[in-house]
């Protein structure tokens, strides 16, 4: 969270867990790694493994370099590396100032303040009781989660969930775990429920849960649904096609609402102590995070160009110790307290520590503004899986399928709309945009057809055809007080007037 970020550490990155693999090394806890999918044909219980950790004695650090070396002699999510981390990270994980932080006092004051999703975003209040931003249930917490969480159809519903200590995954019920939660001593075991995405299933929290603002209005898929419901009515209402013709339109149209993603609703329950390895967001995602009860410390470090080596050589196995020690001087440590809404930018690398039992809201999505973040770590993602590294489903299932729809659906729609509306310097604008559209989507164009890809590669290709025909058509108006092709001596913003009859 995932989100959530929060997601799995090194091979198996992403965001919005589904179920962790069976070699989990350490407790993935986010909304991000895989976003709730869940296998049914996987066993409910993965045996149990008998890892025996070496005593290493403890040290009292004196400085971070002494902090970060008896840490690389530690094993990650042990628990021994999480009673020394805990106790010192305050101290020592502590860099200000390397990533902006804007605090907001509410959702308001940060749709005020945002830009294009460049700075990380912490919002003191959360949570919107009147309007239309984030709102979930005001009795929302450990004693009624489960009863808000009970799907209709199933009310006795497992997910797989992470023993980091133990490493070992095993399905239980919500019931189950705030059990373990309410008779939790010595951190003798510590669980995480990663895998809850509750967009799909009918519950009381689906019901009375509004997603923030800014995501319902930015996603893209978002906007993509919205999209298709659209053009389902336009259907339903066409006289014009024969009937055989619609009928087909119809069921793709259906069939893309059915399958298209979601990883925007995700509630993440933690044990204190649960610890979070440095990861990518799956297809480099944005997150909001919203903690509803205890506490999340989010590590933070900028995608620079030299950050991303030393992040791919990790997933890679060619790191030659522990990330967090590598980039130990770009950590900006982030506190997200019970009430606080954070937002982070898209592809920021990052690890995320538990210090008590925490219930989180949050969700993964695409912004537009990005897109060259979500196609790049799309393709690292990708890599990933071919060479073994990651499993499929801890990547963002439907990103291609979605990215052509979205440009077909959307993206071509709207520049047509403002060519209509001969707004055509607001189409110009754009092009950027669709720069970045083509050049990932023809990428992904060229990846072996798949049996779940809504279109053939011919309709892949009729796509990016239409795209650079609608760019190649748009001709710039002069703005007023200018001849045709006289160059501004600054942009300025805006469709204004043209001098041509």
């Amino acid at each position: 969270m995932d989100p959530l970020a929060e997601s799995n550490g090194s091979s198996n990155q992403a965001t919005g867990v589904d179920h962790p693999e069976k070699e989990v090394v350490v407790d993935s806890d986010s909304s991000s790694t895989n976003d709730g999918r869940e296998n049914e044909n996987q066993e409910a219980i993965v045996e149990k493994e008998e890892v025996v950790e070496a005593e290493v004695p403890q040290i009292v650090p004196q400085n971070r370099e002494e902090f970060y070396q008896h840490l690389k002699s530690l094993k990650i999510g042990s628990r021994q590396f999480l009673d020394f981390y805990g106790k010192y990270e305050e101290k020592y994980v502590c860099n200000e100032g390397l990533i902006p932080v804007v605090e907001c006092e509410t959702e308001e004051d940060f749709e005020e303040k945002r830009d294009h999703l460049n700075k990380i975003y912490l919002i003191k209040n959360g949570i919107t009781r009147n309007g239309s931003g984030l709102s979930i249930p005001e009795d929302f917490n450990f004693e009624t989660v489960k009863n808000y969480l009970n799907d209709s159809n199933d009310k006795n519903k497992k997910f797989w969930m992470i023993n980091s200590l133990e490493q070992r995954t095993e399905k239980m019920t919500i019931r189950t775990l705030i059990k373990k939660m309410n008779t939790y001593q010595n951190q003798e075991e510590i669980w995480n429920l990663l895998s809850l995405e509750f967009s799909r299933w009918r519950s009381k929290l689906r019901d009375q849960f509004r997603l923030p603002a800014m995501v319902k209005s930015e996603c893209m898929i978002s906007r993509l649904e919205n999209a298709l419901k659209k053009k389902k009515e336009e259907l339903a209402a066409d006289t014009r096609k024969d009937q055989a013709s619609l009928n087909k339109m119809k069921e793709f149209v259906d069939r893309q609402l059915r399958e298209i993603p979601k990883y925007h609703k995700f509630v993440l329950i933690s044990m204190a102590g649960s610890f979070t390895d440095i990861h990518v967001d799956f297809s480099g995602t944005a997150v909001y995070y919203h903690v509803v009860k205890g506490r999340k410390i989010f590590y933070v470090a900028k995608d620079t160009e030299e950050n991303m080596n030393e992040y791919q050589k990790q997933e890679r196995g060619e790191a030659g110790q522990w990330l967090g020690a590598t980039l130990s001087d770009q950590w900006q440590r982030i506190v997200i307290e019970e009430g606080n809404t954070a937002i982070l930018p898209p592809g920021y690398i990052h690890f995320v520590y538990t210090p008590m039992h925490s219930l989180v809201i949050g969700g993964n999505y695409l912004h537009a503004n990005h897109l060259k973040t979500h196609f790049a770590q799309s393709k690292l993602d990708g890599e990933a899986v071919l060479a073994g590294r990651m499993e499929r489903d801890n990547t963002y299932i439907g990103f291609k399928n979605s990215m052509f729809s979205y440009v077909e659906n959307v993206f071509i729609r709207e520049i047509k709309e403002l060519k209509l509306q001969r707004m055509n310097n607001f189409a110009d604008a754009q092009k950027p945009i669709a720069q970045q559209f083509y050049i990932g989507l023809k990428e992904l164009s060229e990846v072996a057809p798949d049996e779940t890809d809504w279109y053939t590669v011919k309709e892949q290709q009729n796509i990016l055809k239409n795209l650079h025909s609608e760019f190649k058509s748009i001709k710039t108006r002069a703005p007023y007080g200018m001849k045709a092709g006289q160059k501004r001596k600054a942009d300025t913003t805006g469709d204004e007037p043209s001098t041509s009859k």
